[in-house]
């Protein structure tokens, strides 16, 4: 598994939470809600940008972490850190 300093949270399951967090409220045909997730890979620059900066969001806010974006001038240090 990708190091996430954790053995129950892979870089996949990681990536699962956010997508459902992070995810669009719907309704089914009769009214019911439910919860889809993101598919990153269907975002576009502009959406991908928006859900990166609710990640970086959440983390400082939740888990008092600052995790760095790739525009960020910090994120080769981060990215080697952790590689």
């Amino acid at each position: 598994y990708e190091y996430t300093g954790d053995e129950n949270w892979t870089a996949d399951t990681v990536k699962k939470f956010f997508a459902y967090r992070f995810g669009e409220g719907k309704f089914t045909p009769s009214g019911e809600p439910y919860h889809e997730s993101v598919e990153t890979s269907k975002l576009n620059k502009k959406q991908m940008t928006e859900y990166m900066n609710k990640i970086q969001a959440y983390m400082l806010a939740e888990c008092g972490v600052r995790v760095p974006l790739p525009d960020d001038e910090m994120f080769n240090d981060f990215q080697m850190e952790y590689d």
